[in-house]
């Protein structure tokens, strides 16, 4: 194939037998270099020196357990004059990717010889084979060997001087056997790279299988969906050794549409489906866990990849109609899809909105995955998407098929995770509204209760009332129909004084009297309450009124040593009222308070005038047994009386109370009471101390007749 141009004797410097201990010096490099490329780099530095040449490539054949095309690695050295010539063209260790490529014909012609060795001018060889890089400008000899020479082929090592080189078959022997060390090396470092193949393969699977264990773990035992997510993205991205990852997750628009068999829809492959009106949006990006925007963050980000560092995508959201890789994840679930090179696809800005562009990054990665999520249903009617894992790459990353299996077994438990929270959510606000309604019904079961208690108290009570009113009634019926009588079977008695006789019938009248005011009250009360009374209206001067009243009462009361005390407005005061009516409830309270007066005090009737709210107030005060605090908002009930009163035997039917009480609102006024002890507290239960008890009515000063 190649012209062999290798004739011509070399300089003393080129060509010289090769260091009798290289073998040595081979070994100590597989033995001490840390790691493949610097052992590789090592060797062909070694074999550079040896015979003394100028450069020096040595190819590595890569081989993979799977089955896909060997890939063939060059490692070069060269010397200083070419490194000063050629200066950053020179290819690093090793070649770099367009390097690779241009000497795959090199390769090939390598393999192609028949007892693999090729002698040529190097110029002429690359030339020949299309190489167009900085080696074509080499000029000198080049000769081509296979490691080892015979077959198989494993390696080649490639030797060009500058100047004409001769290939004795001295120097062609020492080059076979530095080949079949050079494929010795080869097949270590085939081996190292086997033996670390597999241990980072262990390592692989035991990170993802550490994954799985913990996502299965927060699942069954975190309730805190956001942090189950974020922990998910994060380790997938640390352990596929991924830069960045993304969930996101759909918002159909159409409710019902949010199931789809699956597993009908991959046999359906070719047809044309229906992609939904949904939204994209982020809800979870891994690094947000690490990095937080605070002054330490700020300090120090070196250590962070820009695409951590940059603001959160979080809530961030697209249409699934304006993305194509997410319809396309869609249409193929439950299959994983490899995003295209993004950086190529971002020159078609217009046809994506911004948003995309932010989210994926497009500027910067050239590669990515996108899983569905995938809910699995319980039913087999179908199975729910509910969003997208993206992991993406700025270099070129392939998958293989176990990283798909564990990514599409993460995107199935994540599905899970979602739907489970949904459903504990949707649980949790089920049991929180019965919780509500049953709270709710036993609030109004209490209140109900409560009303009960109370209706059954008030009815206990209004027994009570009835009770004592007919003793009260029965006691106060009967005392003056005795004492009727009596006088009666007196009057009979024969030779009885006239004197006797006067008194009586004296006795009768009172009794008479007793009676038939009892009766008279109870039809006014009647009366009023069905206001069937008429108020006859008078100009009514209460000075003279007031006075004529209190005489009464003084004399009346004069045998108790009671004193009644009248306190007038030093002008004149006139008021429009029903005087009878008036004078019936001023009575009363008179009558009520020299009842209750303890002998020898004093009771205490005032008159006041408000000029400014038009109306005349009237205090009766006296001093003696008080009302109760529990008694006060109820002693203006009808046949309610004071607690002890009627086991003390003091008179009354407990109806005077409420007569005054119905006669004030017949007139348009108002009656309060206060009733407070005159001694310490903690002695006003004691029967012997004396209340100041004192009722206050306030009537309008011009009552106006009631409209008919």
């Amino acid at each position: 194939m190649f012209t062999d141009f290798g004739t011509d004797i070399s300089s003393p410097a080129y060509g010289e037998s090769p260091d009798q201990n290289f073998s040595l010096m081979m070994a100590q490099i597989l033995l001490n270099q840390p790691n493949d490329l610097n052992r590789a780099s090592s060797i062909v530095e070694l074999i550079r020196n040896t015979f003394n040449v100028d450069c020096c490539l040595m190819a590595v054949e890569r081989s993979f357990e799977e089955p896909i095309p060997s890939k063939i690695d060059w490692y070069v050295s060269t010397s200083s004059q070419i490194q000063e010539r050629f200066g950053s063209e020179v290819a690093s260790l090793p070649c770099e990717d367009d390097l690779q490529l241009d000497l795959q014909p090199l390769w090939d012609a390598i393999v192609a010889e028949p007892d693999g060795v090729l002698i040529s001018q190097a110029q002429a060889v690359f030339s020949e084979l299309g190489v167009s890089n900085w080696l074509s400008q080499l000029e000198g000899s080049l000769i081509a060997i296979a490691a080892p020479p015979n077959r198989p082929v494993v390696g080649g090592l490639v030797l060009i001087a500058m100047q004409p080189l001769l290939w004795t078959e001295t120097k062609m022997q020492q080059l076979n056997e530095v080949s079949s060390q050079v494929a010795i090396a080869i097949a270590n470092l085939d081996q190292q790279r086997t033996i670390s193949s597999y241990k980072e393969k262990v390592t692989s699977i035991r990170q993802q299988q550490n994954l799985i264990h913990q996502m299965t773990m927060a699942i069954h035992h975190w309730s805190d969906l956001d942090q189950i997510l974020l922990m998910a993205i994060d380790k997938l991205v640390d352990s596929l050794a991924v830069e960045k990852g993304l969930i996101l997750l759909l918002k159909y628009q159409d409710p019902l549409y949010k199931s789809r068999n699956i597993s009908q829809g991959a046999k359906q492959k070719g047809r044309s489906k229906r992609v939904p009106r949904a939204k994209v949006v982020v809800v979870c990006q891994s690094g947000l866990a690490v990095v937080k925007e605070t002054d330490e963050a700020e300090k120090d980000r070196s250590f962070v990849p820009d695409s951590i560092v940059n603001e959160s995508l979080v809530n961030e959201s697209f249409w699934l109609s304006d993305c194509p890789w997410c319809q396309q994840a869609f249409l193929n679930a439950p299959e994983p899809i490899n995003l295209p090179n993004l950086t190529e696809e971002s020159a078609d800005r217009e046809n994506y909105p911004k948003t995309m562009f932010k989210i994926f990054d497009l500027e910067r990665m050239r590669s990515g995955i996108n899983v569905p999520i995938i809910a699995l249903s319980s039913g087999g009617s179908g199975n729910t998407i509910l969003g997208f894992l993206v992991l993406q790459n700025s270099s070129d990353r392939p998958w293989s098929a176990e990283e798909l299996k564990i990514l599409e077994l993460v995107g199935t438990q994540l599905g899970n995770a979602i739907l489970q929270n949904q459903t504990l959510h949707q649980v949790q606000a089920l049991v929180e509204d019965r919780n509500a309604q049953l709270k709710r019904a036993m609030e109004v079961q209490a209140k109900l209760y409560e009303l009960t208690r109370q209706q059954l108290d008030q009815l206990r009570r209004l027994n009570e009332v009835k009770d004592e009113f007919l003793d009260t009634l029965n006691h106060e019926l009967k005392t003056p129909l005795a004492t009727m009588r009596m006088a009666i079977e007196n009057l009979r008695r024969p030779g009885i004084s006239p004197e006797r006789q006067a008194m009586y019938l004296d006795m009768m009248q009172s009794q008479l009297n007793r009676e038939t005011k009892l009766v008279n009250d109870l039809l006014k009360l009647r009366e009023l309450e069905f206001r069937n009374s008429t108020i006859q209206l008078e100009m009514l001067d209460l000075q003279p009124f007031l006075r004529g009243l209190a005489d009464n009462f003084r004399q009346t009361w004069s045998d108790k040593e009671l004193t009644l005390s009248l306190r007038l407005e030093k002008k004149p005061l006139k008021i429009q009222t029903d005087p009878k009516n008036l004078e019936h409830a001023i009575v009363e309270l008179l009558t009520n308070a020299g009842k209750y007066s303890d002998p020898a005090t004093n009771v205490d009737l005032q008159v006041m005038q408000h000029i400014e709210t038009g109306s005349v107030v009237i205090k009766v005060t006296n001093i003696g047994a008080g009302i109760f605090p529990a008694d006060l908002p109820n002693i203006f009930d009808k046949f309610r009386r004071g607690q002890g009163m009627t086991q003390k035997a003091v008179a009354g039917t407990g109806l005077g109370l409420a007569l005054v009480k119905s006669l004030i609102s017949h007139l348009n006024g108002t009656i309060t009471v206060t009733s407070e002890s005159l001694q310490p507290p903690e002695n006003a239960d004691d029967d012997s101390v004396p209340w100041e008890t004192c009722f206050t009515v306030t009537l309008p000063q011009q009552l106006k007749r009631p409209e008919l």
